[in-house]
C-alpha cells in the first residue's frame, strides 16, 4: 500500500471519527429500534471503512467523494424520520468542512459542494419539525441533540486542526526548500549571504571579528569520472556531514557552488580560524565513511577575516584568492589571505 500522504491527514481524521461516530449511532438507532435507520447505519459504516481501503490505496478522491455522500445521505434521511429535534441535520457542517478542506477536490467544485450542504441544511430547519418523541425518547431527547451537536463541534475543530497541522508543516518545507541544498542538506548560497550580512552589521556595530572559509574538494571531478556522480554526491553528503558535525553552534556552514562550501565562522579571529579549519581538513581526510566510497578526499581551504569597511563580496574574494593558493602550492592545506592594502 502506498503511505498516507501528509497532506490528505485530514481525510485519515475523517475516517476515525467516522467510523466512531456511526459505530455510536448504531448502538442508538438499535436501542431506539428504528429498523430502517439501523440498516443505513450498518451500510454507513460498510462505507466508511470502504473510504479507508481506498485511503490506504492511494486513492483520495474516491474515498473523499464517499465520505461526503455518505455524511449528506444519512444526515438528510436521519433527519427525515427523527425530525430536527435530535440534531443530525447538524452533520452537514461536518460535511461542507470535510469537502471543503480536502485537497483531491478542485476550489470549484469544493465551493458548490460546501453550498449545497448548507442549503440542505437550512431546507430541513425550515421545513421540518420535531417528530422523534414517537419512539420513546422522553427526556433524552435533549441529550441525543446534545451529543450530535457536541459531536459535530468536536469534528468540525479536528477537521480545522488537521488543515493547520498541513499547512504549517507545508510551510515549513517551503522553508527549508528557499534555505536549504536539497543535495547535502545544508544552507544554500542565499541563506549564507543574508547571515553574513548579519554578521557584518553585529561586527561593525559591536567591533567583533568574524571570518570566512572557502573550501573546495581536492580533485573532485576525478571522483565523478572514474566512480560516478552517483558516488560524487555521497561524498559531498559525507563531507557535509562530517564538517557539521565538527562545526562549532555558532558557525554556519553552506553549499556555495558546485563542490565548493563556505563556513562563516562569528567572533573568531584568523588564528583562531586557521586552527579550526586546519582539524576540518584532517578530519575529512580520516574519514572512514568516505574512505570506502574513492579512497578518501582531501580538502583545500582559503581564509579571510573580515576587516572593518569591507563588503562580504571583498571578504569572500580574499578567500577564494586563498583556496586558489593553497591548491596552487599542493592542495590539501588551509591558507590565511591577507588583508588587501587601503
Amino acid at each position: 500500500m502506498n503511505p498516507l500522504s501528509r497532506k490528505h491527514v485530514v481525510l485519515l481524521v475523517a475516517v476515525v471519527v467516522g467510523l466512531v461516530l456511526h459505530t455510536v449511532l448504531l448502538g442508538l438507532f438499535i436501542a431506539l429500534r428504528v429498523d430502517v435507520l439501523v440498516w443505513v447505519n450498518i451500510g454507513s459504516v460498510a462505507l466508511w471503512l470502504g473510504a479507508g481501503y481506498w485511503l490506504r490505496r492511494g486513492r483520495y478522491a474516491l474515498a473523499a467523494y464517499v465520505m461526503f455522500a455518505e455524511l449528506i445521505a444519512h444526515s438528510v434521511v436521519a433527519t427525515l424520520v427523527l425530525g430536527v429535534g435530535l440534531g443530525f441535520q447538524f452533520y452537514l457542517w461536518p460535511a461542507a468542512c470535510l469537502v471543503v478542506a480536502n485537497p483531491s477536490v478542485s476550489v470549484r467544485y469544493a465551493g458548490v459542494l460546501g453550498t449545497v450542504c448548507i442549503a440542505v441544511f437550512a431546507a430541513l430547519e425550515l421545513t421540518l419539525v420535531e417528530i422523534s418523541n414517537r419512539y420513546g425518547l422522553g427526556g433524552y431527547q435533549h441529550w441525543v441533540y446534545l451529543g450530535n451537536v457536541l459531536f459535530c463541534g468536536v469534528a468540525l475543530m479536528l477537521c480545522i486542526i488537521s488543515v493547520r497541522v498541513v499547512n504549517e508543516y507545508q510551510q515549513r518545507q517551503l522553508i527549508a526548500l528557499a534555505t536549504h541544498d536539497p543535495l547535502t542538506g545544508l544552507f544554500n548560497r542565499r541563506y549564507m549571504t543574508e547571515h553574513m550580512e548579519q554578521l557584518k552589521a553585529h561586527a561593525d556595530r559591536e567591533h567583533s571579528h568574524y571570518c570566512v572559509a572557502l573550501l573546495d574538494v581536492d580533485h573532485f571531478k576525478r571522483i565523478n569520472d572514474v566512480y560516478g556522480h552517483d558516488i560524487g554526491d555521497q561524498v559531498l553528503q559525507c563531507i557535509a556531514l562530517t564538517l557539521k558535525a565538527r562545526l562549532r553552534s555558532t558557525d554556519l556552514l553552506a553549499r556555495w557552488g558546485g563542490e565548493e562550501l563556505l563556513i562563516a565562522l562569528s567572533g573568531t579571529e584568523a588564528q583562531r580560524a586557521l586552527l579550526l579549519m586546519d582539524n576540518l581538513r584532517q578530519r575529512v581526510a580520516e574519514s572512514s565513511a568516505i574512505k570506502p566510497l574513492c579512497g578518501g578526499v582531501t580538502l583545500s581551504f582559503g581564509v579571510a577575516e573580515y576587516q572593518p569597511g569591507e563588503s562580504n563580496q571583498a571578504l569572500i574574494r580574499r578567500a577564494d584568492a586563498g583556496l586558489y593558493r593553497a591548491k596552487a602550492q599542493g592542495r590539501d592545506q588551509v591558507v590565511l589571505e591577507a588583508p588587501t592594502s587601503p
